[in-house]
Formats: C-alpha cells, structure tokens, sequence
C-alpha cells in the first residue's frame, strides 16, 4: 500500500496508519483489519506458487478474464503486479489452498491464509478471503501479528531469516546461514550511474549489451529502486545503510567530518557532512570482522599527479573537492567511491583494498585471490551518466555498455565465478532532473530522513474576508502565493532563486491529485527515493532470462540481500524488517537440498 504523508500516518505512541482507510496499524502488521490492504510482500508459499505459474505461463488463461487496462505494463511484457494479483486470485480460489499449501506448509494450514487485492475501481469493496478453516480469523494485533516461514522480513523476496534473528547491526556473523539462500561466495558489484529503467532495460538500442545481451544471462528485477536523491547517497546508503545528509546528496562538495555524528534512531548517525566516524560501520567492517575479504576497483583511482595516492585516494580532509575529473587521462572523482567516506575502514586497509581497476584482472586469475566482495566502479567517463564527464567526452549508456564489454566477460572467465559467483549490476539513482526526471520510492522507503530538513511546503495566504477589487494587483501583497525553488532537492547553501511575483487574481483553486497513474497501489510511493533504476542478477543460481516483476527491492534490500549471504547483520535501514531482500524467488535455479 502507498505510504501516506506523516499527518496521515501518524498515530499514537509512533504507531502507523492504513493509507487506504487510515486505521491503527501495529508495526508488525502484514494486513489492514479494517479495508484488507496488504503491507509488504505475499507470505513466501504463495510467492513461490506465484512465480512458478508466471513461469509456466498458466497465468495468460487466468488472467484473460481481467479487464485489458488491469493487464498492461509499463513499457514492457510481463504484467503489471496489479494485474498478476487480479488473476492470481482466480487461481487460488481454484485450488491452490485447496491442495498444495495445506499440505505442504503446516504453519499455513495452522493459521488461515488471507490475500487481499486492492483495486483503484473497487477500493471500497471488501478483499477476497480465502480460509482453511471455517474458524475466522482472530484480531490481527501486534503481539497476535500472523507470521510466515520468511520470518521478520517482509516482501515474498525475503529471506527465511528476518533481521529480528540477526545481530544488532554490529558486524557479527549470524548464527546460521538460512537454508533456504544459495551457496554464493562472491557477490560482484558493478555500480553504474543517473539513469532510469526506462532508459536502460527499456530502451536496448541505447545498450544492446546490458538491455539484450546480458539479461539474457541472467534475471530482471525491473522494480528496483534507488533510495535518496544524490549519486554519493545512494551509493553511501548501499554500502552502509545510511541516510542521506544535505552534504552526500550534494556529492560531497566539500570533503568533512559528520558532525555531531550522535546515535539515532534506526541506526542512523545524527549530523552534517559526509565523513563518517569510526564507530559507523560498512559491509566492507562487516566482512573483515567476519573474515571475509572485500575489494573496491575503481576506475582512473590511480591516475593522478605525481605525488597523489595511487589508492584510497581523496582529498585532505576540510578541503574542497573539484567533483569533476581533472582530464580523461585522470577521469577519478572522489564521490563515485563511498569506501573513502568511512573512517572505521582505516588508511591502511583503505590503502591496501580500494584499488584501481586494472587490479581486478590480476584478483581474477584465482579464487583465493578473489575477495567475497567486488564492488566495480566505473570513472564519470564511463558510468552511463548522461553528462559528459569533460566537454567533447562521449556520455551516455554507450560508454557504460562499452565499460561491460570489457569488465563482465572478464569475471565470468574467472574461476570464483563459477565456483559460486553472483554479478549485480545496477545504477546509483535515475536522473533527478530533466524530462526524465524520477523521484519515486519503495520498499518502505523512509518518507523523511532525520539529517535532511523537512522539504518546505507551498504556502498560500489566503485573502482575507474583504472583497478584492476587480483589478488585477500589479505588487505582490499578502495575498500571493509563495513557492520555494525545487530544482535543489537538499541545497547545502541557500539556492540563488529569483521570486517570480505572480500577478494573477486571486482565485480558489482545486488541487490535483498527486498520485501518478502508473503508480503501483501498495508497492511504489511518488517521492522520497532516487527512481526506478531496476537491477539484473547474473549467477549460476539464477534462470537466464528470467524477470521478476512481481517483487520490488530498493539499494537497502541489495545490502540486506548481501549481508545475508554472508551471515552478517544487517545495518541502517537494511534492518528494517519491512524490508524485502533476495529469496528464493529471486535465486530461482536454485534448490537447496
């Protein structure tokens, strides 16, 4: 369901509201007693049943009965997860709980199963219910919430641990690695920037070898969004878990301690800046504590004057930072490397571990020289961001497509890849200006971020009771409405914006509605993320040429997902226990045994 704005949700001692119906929500609540809107993903036995008919294909017959409109998608083949839910409960009503969940799920066949479809023409009808038993289900409450098989985390993509099982986000391992997630070994990142899904997967003429190429070797998360507005955020928040500041949305223009850098909620750090202290910790600390290896491979890292550091390479701290490459000989900027933000790295292990790109062919060569962790970096020459990274340089996703080329076949060759081996490749944020301009959310997605002011809101002094001449005032007087710039999403420094006075008559004016058309109910919010960017996993233990759209993840399920593989907990918001992460949905050539 859509998350609502704050004064919507709010509810006693930080409970949550329905964004539907706006009743008391307990936290852990997968369902609204009141309207039936489901919070999060489907209970894991039905996601998996889900997915198999979308694979067969069963779904067409059941979904011809579906209105037309309910079955189209945007911009692509497979349908909306609206309309696969719409069909789904034709199927399930036929025989799914009938015969395969009771008597393959004991924990379902103790509790009633309850799925409910919001439809935007039938908001006000009551959700289909379809139970085991005759017995109807008791009051849903925080200390009676339902629970399923994929424990805490919601999402049908969640792993059968929940963070609640987890460590506290420390760094220690786990107890146990879940049964249930596939035996990977090394998690290969490749982190691309500023561009959108439905410039990337959706246009493959723009990068025949991502969109075509490479997708057929693995599968499609088409709903994977980004999480903040500002390249180095997102980047920051995969890594960390973090929040953004007004400063690492703003890439980091000027390189300083986070400050006052004091515990808040959630595990976020309270401050201003983008430096974070030692006592912030990565999933680079997580992975050495646990000792596990990590690499960073940046591109151009090593390619600066004579006397600069060939590795970790950042400028001194309380100094400004250019933000643009120097040359192409020298493509490096500072903000398209998050490992540098991180104190608890330290400068030796830093030093030694965020390296150039040319390092990772030599990593490759063998397993035991290969670390758990591959985070791939493309310069701003080549990471698919629209701008050119110098005046004549060529931009845009035929640069990133040629950077892949080079980069993709050389780690499939390798032999830890194909002794366990996963490739993610995905982008930092889609663009946040311009006429492809994307701003949406998932994933419960925080609505507002506790180091980022609360976004101003457009004032409109009403006029007062007298009645206004019938001219048009020429001077703006208390009457005019008042609308702060937006063209900075987190202005670091106050924005050189020039007030235009209007010189309209005042009038009553009806708001429109602020929901898009093609937002999907219960899934994606308008606002408050970095837009739809979509992820492709290449692995052994992925079909080749599979897509998921029926489940939706964001940067903190990717560090979650991770975390997981390895045994780690989880940190920041990649604790959430609302937040999806991989599972077997999404590791679909997968059977543990």
């Amino acid at each position: 369901m859509i998350p609502a704005p704050d004064d919507q949700l709010a509810g006693p001692a930080g409970a949550s509201r329905c964004a539907e119906c706006r009743a008391l929500l307990a936290h852990d609540q997968r369902y609204c007693v009141e309207c039936g809107a489901r919070r999060g993903g489907l209970p894991e036995a039905i996601a998996d049943r889900i997915h198999a008919i979308l694979e067969r294909g069963d779904l067409l017959g059941v979904a011809a009965a579906a209105p037309a409109a309910a079955m189209a998608t945007r911009s692509r083949s497979m349908p909306s997860p609206r309309a696969a839910a719409v069909a789904i409960m034709g199927m399930l009503a036929f025989g799914v709980v009938v015969g395969s969940i009771a008597s393959t799920n004991a924990q379902s066949a103790q509790s009633p199963l309850v799925l409910a479809v919001n439809s935007p023409a039938a908001a006000a009808s009551t959700p289909a219910v379809v139970t085991p038993t005759p017995t109807p289900p008791p009051p849903v409450t925080s200390a009676t919430a339902p629970t399923t098989s994929a424990g805490a985390s919601s999402g049908s993509g969640s792993s059968p641990s929940g963070s609640s099982s987890s460590p506290s986000g420390n760094g220690g391992s786990s107890s146990s690695t879940p049964s249930t997630l596939p035996p990977v070994k090394h998690v290969f990142v490749i982190m691309l920037s500023d561009q959108g899904y439905d410039q990337t997967f959706g246009a493959p003429s723009s990068d025949p070898y991502l969109a075509t190429t490479l997708r057929k070797q693995g599968e499609l998360l088409p709903n994977y969004y980004a999480v903040a507005q500002g390249e180095l955020a997102n980047e920051i928040a995969l890594l960390s878990g973090q929040g953004p500041t007004p400063q690492t949305a703003a890439d980091c223009p000027r390189f300083a301690d986070l400050e006052p850098a004091v515990a808040g909620s959630e595990g976020q750090v309270i401050g201003s800046g983008c430096v974070y202290p030692a006592t912030t910790l990565s999933l680079a600390d997580q992975l050495t504590k646990a000792g596990d290896t990590w690499r960073a491979y940046v591109e151009g890292i090593g390619n600066g004057p004579h006397g600069q550091a060939t590795t970790c390479r950042h400028p001194a701290l309380d100094s400004a930072d250019p933000g643009t490459p120097a040359s192409l000989h020298d493509p490096y900027v500072t903000w398209r490397n998050p490992f540098v933000y991180f104190n608890s790295i330290g400068k030796t292990v830093c030093a030694k571990d965020d390296v150039g790109l040319g390092r990772l062919a030599t990593d490759l060569k063998a397993t035991k020289t290969t670390p758990a962790l591959s985070y791939i970096v493309p310069s701003p020459c080549d990471d698919g961001n629209p701008q050119p990274c110098l005046t004549g340089a060529q931009s845009g996703l035929a640069a990133a497509d040629r950077f892949l080329r080079g980069v993709v076949p050389e780690i499939e060759a390798s032999p830890a890849y194909k002794a366990g081996g996963m490739i993610a490749i995905t982008f930092d944020q889609a663009p946040q200006s311009g006429p492809d301009a994307d701003s949406s959310s998932c994933c419960d997605n925080p609505t507002q971020y506790p180091n980022l002011p609360t976004p101003a809101t457009t004032t409109t002094t009403t006029p007062t009771t007298t009645t206004p001449t019938t001219t048009t005032p020429t001077t703006p007087t208390t009457g005019v409405t008042t609308t702060p710039a937006t063209t900075v999403p987190y202005p670091i420094a106050p924005t050189t914006t020039t007030p235009t006075p209007t010189t309209t008559t005042p009038t009553t004016t009806t708001p429109t509605a602020t929901t898009p058309a093609s937002e999907q109910t219960g899934q994606t919010t308008p606002s408050g993320g970095g837009g739809e960017v979509g992820l492709l996993l290449i692995s052994q233990y992925v079909k080749p040429g599979s897509t998921d759209s029926l489940d939706y993840f964001n940067h903190y399920s990717l560090l979650s997902s991770i975390e997981k593989l390895f045994g780690l907990g989880q940190l920041g918001y990649a604790k959430d226990p609302a937040l999806p992460s991989f599972g077997k949905p999404q590791y679909n050539n997968y059977s543990p045994s």
